[in-house]
């Protein structure tokens, strides 16, 4: 379940558009494994309390829980990326 849900976050949250440009696996890498841990972490809350069944709290909890992890993410994804477009 874990993974399924994550995956699914991915694909919504990540835009295709310029998927063959970027090379992903080097962008922003530090910031997505503390953010990785820290939605890791959030999982096993929402497992224990069996709050798996609405994706709108869900995503909610996600952006209470790992916000300040998001926003790293998005900053240094946007130091690396020489496009305008693609930063944002």
């Amino acid at each position: 379940m874990r993974v399924f849900l994550w995956l699914a976050l991915l694909i919504v949250i990540s835009p295709p558009t310029f998927a063959d440009e970027i090379d992903l696996d080097k962008l922003a890498r530090p910031e997505r494994e503390q953010l990785a841990r820290c939605m890791s972490d959030t999982m096993k809350v929402i497992e224990k309390h069996h709050v798996s069944s609405n994706l709108f709290v869900i995503w909610n909890l996600f952006d209470a829980t790992c916000g300040v992890e998001i926003e790293r993410v998005k900053l240094a994804a946007a130091k690396q990326l020489k496009d305008d477009l693609q930063k944002m």
